[in-house]
């Protein structure tokens, strides 16, 4: 799929949980994955450093897990690809939405921000500037996440 076709599709997800071991263990299990953790100066769910297990499948980047430091259940969250970050979030408050975080940039991935709709579901609207292989791009040699080689 090609950059113009994955406008307004899932192009990543992330898994919030408290106890990311337990369950990139489960999943590693049940569907075969594999983890590249990396090492994240700020995430879409919290602005803080930590590591950050990349979910692999086949070799490709698909998602990710995050410590979510909520009381909550776990929960997928998507990421949306979209034009405009900005404009998608002005849109979405004009439409009475919930905005959890404003638009941001993260340095070698892109800008994001994390939106909740009218009924509370969250999706994290999303443009990619990173150039690891993803099944919505071409294949590319594969790079570290965050935007430099290793």
């Amino acid at each position: 799929m090609s950059i113009k076709t994955a406008i307004c599709h899932v192009v990543w997800h992330d898994l919030l949980t408290n106890d990311v071991t337990r369950v990139t263990d489960f999943y590693a299990e049940l569907l075969g994955w594999t983890y590249q953790i990396e090492h994240a100066l700020d995430f879409v769910w919290k602005s803080s450093e930590a590591d950050y297990p990349l979910i692999l499948a086949n070799g490709e980047a698909h998602g990710g897990s995050v410590d979510s430091g909520q009381d909550v259940p776990s929960h997928w969250v998507a990421h949306i690809m979209v034009e405009d970050v900005d404009a998608v979030t002005a849109k979405a408050k004009a439409l009475g939405t919930a905005v959890n975080r404003e638009p941001f940039d993260t340095p070698g991935i892109g800008r994001s921000a994390v939106l909740q709709d009218l009924q509370g579901a969250v999706i994290c609207s999303h443009f990619p500037i990173h150039n690891f292989r993803s099944h919505t791009t071409s294949p590319l040699p594969k790079v570290h996440f965050y935007g430099t080689s290793s």
